[in-house]
Formats: structure tokens, sequence, C-alpha cells
């Protein structure tokens, strides 16, 4: 399902105070899809970057590790500064210096000024994530507000199926720099129609503003559970490719394949999440972290096994993006103030694992070898399963109360 399928699938009436919905949630799931591919773009470009900008690959890659560092830590200090900005001007404002910052990097002269601008581009990330999906689901009614999450998340789920294949295929036949021209072009694109569609909002009478089910233990314990799943999770998936490779015997020319399955029920997992969310929240976290942590401790039994490597891995992914969008979901229901404070402290967690778990993957691989990872995986995601069972007892269950009052 495109994310046009499912945005045509949320029917609601557009009123003056919000503007155009649907084509505000076509256009930040376009936008979610440029922001993270731009982000994962040095990954499929980093030898052709290395080689014309004379840099070992190494230290090229500190055009991906400074850009995770710089959202992870940006995040929540943007969100308290601009609090009081109206959406309208601050997402246009965010992905305007996205686009702009995208086509400095197409046009750097050193590795130097590239370093810069993809700085800035982490920063205009770290306000967008912040942001985006309150503001989509603001537009909507609380009851369609679950599959508003699952089209928004479409767009970032497409972007390693999508977009990475496609800068990278754009890299190899015309430069590293017409990959960055097309995102910055794409950046352009999505800004005008979001500054078009929305309306001036004041940030105090945003729809969805607040928590509907506001906890503080809560959302504490979705932060934890956030690092620790995002933690084990890419230890392993960092290394999908030698994994596959040199422990199940995968022939290379089948990596694109096996690659882009996964990245197709990566994108179905996205989709899915919002089917259930609104009736079954807690439920729609804690399916997705059984599923990969029985996906990373089956990568870890497989062993030689090619079939059941590749079926593991494509479980993996699939939960793994059913987890972020229904994460994204769950934040609405228990932040316990502003919502957009509460997504960038998520969006923090996230980051955190990320950078996390490529750092404890590395450590692995370089130690015990690659087909370690997914045991360590497993006992980071089983943590997080573990602790997300035991949030009743950690904290009351406000949300059921609430509803019995009704």
């Amino acid at each position: 399902m495109t994310t046009m399928e499912q945005t045509e699938q949320l029917t609601i009436k557009p009123t003056p105070t919000l503007g155009r919905p649907l084509l505000v949630v076509l256009a930040l799931s376009v936008g979610t899809f440029s922001v993270v591919t731009t982000e994962m773009l040095p990954i499929g470009l980093l030898p052709l970057i290395a080689a014309d900008l004379q840099r070992s690959l190494p230290g090229t890659g500190l055009l991906i590790t400074v850009y995770a560092v710089v959202v992870l830590v940006m995040s929540l200090p943007l969100t308290l500064l601009t609090r009081r900005i109206p959406r309208r001007l601050l997402l246009g404002g965010a992905l305007a210096v996205f686009a702009i910052s995208t086509l400095a990097s197409a046009l750097a002269p050193s590795f130097g000024f590239l370093l810069v601008t993809r700085v800035v581009t982490a920063v205009s990330q770290a306000l967008f994530w912040s942001i985006v999906v309150s503001t989509a689901v603001g537009r909507f009614p609380p009851d369609q507000r679950s599959r508003v999450v699952g089209a928004l998340f479409t767009g970032s789920s497409l972007a390693p199926v999508v977009g990475l294949p496609l800068g990278t295929w754009i890299g190899q036949q015309a430069g590293w720099r017409a990959a960055f021209l097309v995102m910055s072009a794409i950046g352009i694109a999505t800004c005008a129609t979001v500054v078009t569609a929305l309306p001036t909002i004041r940030p105090e009478d945003e729809p969805a503003r607040a928590g509907q089910f506001p906890n503080v233990r809560r959302y504490v314990v979705l932060l934890v559970v956030t690092a620790l799943a995002v933690t084990g999770t890419l230890s392993t998936y960092t290394y999908i490719a030698a994994h596959l490779v040199q422990v199940a015997g995968l022939p290379a020319g089948g990596l694109s394949a096996v690659l882009l399955l996964c990245g197709g029920l990566g994108i179905l997992g996205a989709v899915a999440s919002g089917t259930v969310l609104q009736r079954r929240p807690r439920l729609t976290l804690i399916v997705p972290l059984a599923i990969m942590t029985s996906a990373l401790w089956l990568v870890q039994l497989a062993g030689t096994k090619l079939a059941i490597a590749v079926l593991a891995f494509s479980l993996l992914s699939f939960a793994s993006s059913s987890f972020a969008a229904d994460l994204a979901g769950r934040t609405l229901l228990v932040a316990p103030g502003s919502t957009d404070l509460a997504n960038s402290g998520s969006s923090s967690a996230y980051n955190a694992g990320i950078a996390g778990g490529a750092w404890i993957g590395g450590l692995i691989v370089a130690g015990a070898g690659v087909h370690a990872t997914a045991l360590a995986g497993g006992l980071f995601t089983g943590a997080a399963l573990i602790l997300m069972l035991s949030e009743p007892w950690i904290a009351p269950d406000r949300e059921r109360q609430a509803r019995q009052k009704q």
C-alpha cells in the first residue's frame, strides 16, 4: 500500500482550522522519506565521496557518525527554544534549512565544508522529527490518528528500500553530488507544500499539543525500552550483509534481493501498525518487541542455514518498522507534557540506540565475530520486552481508568 493510498483512506472533512489534512500528511510523509534518505546517503556514496575529496574511508565515515550525534544532542534543546513558534513556520523553516544545507553539501569544495553542511542538515532533522508527528496527527480527530502515524512512517520506511539504492545509483551514474541535488529538490518541493497546506495556528491551540493519557513513569519506561530495543536491533542489523554472506553463505549477487525483501516487509510493518494502535496501544509495542527478540535469536540459531537466516532478518525488518511507528503513537498517548518535547526525547533515545548499537556491534564483530551480534542483540531487545511487560506494575494504568470513566 502506498502513502497516497493510505492517506486516501483517512476520510475526514477538512475544516478551516485544520487546513488540508490529506495534503499535509502526504507532504510530511515525503518529508520523512527525504530526511531519512539524506541521512543515509553517505552509506552508499562513501567510496565516491572519499575518492573525490581525498579522504580515507574511516575518515569520511565521520559524515555518518557526527550526523547521528548532532540529532541526539540537539533534539530537546531545539524543541525547547522553538516551542512558541507556530508549526507552519517551524516546519517550513526546518525543511527550508534542510533543502539549503543539502544543496550546500552537493556544492561542497572540501571535506570540512561538507561536514559542516551535514551538521546543519542534522540540526534541521532534529527539529523536524520533534514536531512532525504531532503536527500531522493534529489535523485529524483522535480516532483516526493511528492511521495517520502509519501513513507518516511509510515514507521513512521507503527510505532504505527506495531512497538509499536510488541515491547510490544516481551517485554512481552522475557523481555523488547529483544525489544530494535531487534530495535538495525534493526538500524544496516538500517545504513549499507544507507552507501552503498548513494553517498558522498558535502552538497552544494545536490539537495534539498534549498527550491523551499523560503519565511520567510510562514515558520514562518508553524511553528506556526504545534505547534498549534500537541498540539490540542495530547491533545486528548494521552487519546484516556480512552475516548473510560470511555466515549464512548467501552469494554476493543475491544480497540486493534479500535486502529488498527485508525493506518491503519493513514498509508493511509501518503500514500495519496503524490498524491496531488505537485499540491496543501497549500490545502494538509488545508484539514487535517479541518478534524482534525471537528473530534475533533465530538468526543466532540459524548458523549456516541460509533460508532460516533470511526469514529471521525479514521478521526483524517487519517488526522494527512497526516498532518505530508504534513508538510515535505511544508517545502521543503518554506524553507527560508537551508532545513536541516528548517526541524530541523519543528521537534522542532512538538515536542513542542507533549509535550505541552500531558501536556495540562493532566491538562484538572485532572480538567474537559477526555471528555473535545476534545473541547480544536479542539480550537487549529481550530486556526491552520484559520492561514493557512490567509497565503495569511500574506505572498505574491510567489509560484504562480514563476509558472506564468515559
